[in-house]
């Protein structure tokens, strides 16, 4: 009879663990939620994010400075000339994979306003044969991968401002032909 009772006892608490356990996986997918939109908010002061939206086919997000990150693009136009502006803020970045995998865009201009193009901004753009920056760029920074498998591109001049390349900028870059880098290059 004791062993019964065991038995009996022993189901009820896999049954209490399975309920227990339950309640822990969704307590823990919450937080995981919760952390996963609380980790894109957490950045350096300087990238903080105050607000996230769309204006004419841009997704972007309003930095702590004031100034605007384009983290996305959903026109279709295949020349592009990319906004020195958004609702009367500045672009003074392009976003993580905020044009990755666009298979439209064949050339783009990339306003002076942009100091960092952040990391894969323009990976796997097939079909990018060229990458303009506007006169007067104060582009600084160019994360890793930033034009990683743009298979059509031929050619990149480095802003004068530009002290950083990141790794594999260029990687996979099949028709480039001619990157031009600056005298203020400081690490590649």
């Amino acid at each position: 009879l004791e062993n019964q009772e065991g038995s009996i006892q022993w189901q009820i608490d896999i049954k209490d663990e399975k309920i227990s356990s339950q309640k822990e996986t969704e307590v823990m997918e919450e937080q995981s939620k919760t952390e996963a939109v609380e980790s894109y908010d957490v950045l350096p002061e300087e990238r903080t994010v105050v607000d996230r939206n769309v204006k004419e086919n841009y997704q972007y997000t309003v930095l702590a400075d004031g100034t605007v990150e384009i983290n996305g693009y959903t026109g279709t136009e295949s020349v592009l000339s990319l906004p020195e502006t958004i609702d009367g803020r500045i672009v003074s970045s392009i976003g993580e994979n905020a044009f990755r995998g666009n298979e439209i865009l064949a050339e783009v201009t990339i306003p002076k306003s942009v100091t960092t193009l952040q990391y894969q901004s323009f990976a796997s753009c097939k079909n990018l044969t060229n990458v303009t920056m506007e006169s007067g760029s104060k582009l600084q920074t160019i994360e890793g991968a930033s034009f990683f498998e743009c298979e059509k591109l031929e050619g990149f001049v480095c802003p004068d401002g530009v002290t950083s390349i990141g790794n594999n900028t260029f990687w996979d870059c099949k028709a480039l032909k001619e990157v031009v880098f600056n005298k203020k290059l400081l690490t590649i």
